[in-house]
């Protein structure tokens, strides 16, 4: 793993703006844009959603992970994973919380997973 450019206590936050429409996401009370992430990869022009196993859940895993560890570090790769095991179980229509010690062991569960694969 790689050292994280925050702090295991930083705390991701999303709330339904709509009933419909993108979340509204936070990190430790400020705005995540989608932008930086949409500039890797533009899953969903619309920015983030939750809950499901589509497109604006992977703009949300990317967003996550590039903000938490990131543009260069190995952990973003594996944003897809982190999509389906995390981001994909928020309840879809309510608030959720995550801290940055969350991301982590999700992260080192993936990548324990995928170095057993691959050996």
């Amino acid at each position: 793993m790689t050292l994280m450019s925050k702090p295991q206590t930083t705390i991701y936050s999303g709330t339904r703006v709509e009933e419909a429409g993108p979340g509204d996401v936070r990190v430790d009370g400020r705005p995540l844009s989608p932008a930086p992430s949409q500039r890797v990869a533009n899953h969903s022009p619309d920015g983030f959603n939750w809950g499901y196993g589509g497109s604006g859940p992977a703009q949300l895993a990317l967003g996550i992970l590039l903000d938490y560890y990131g543009k260069g570090a190995p952990e973003v790769r594996f944003y897809q994973d982190f999509k389906f095991r995390v981001v994909a179980a928020l309840p879809q229509g309510a608030a959720w919380t995550m801290t940055g010690a969350q991301i982590e062991s999700a992260m080192r569960e993936i990548v324990a997973e995928r170095e057993t694969r691959s050996a």
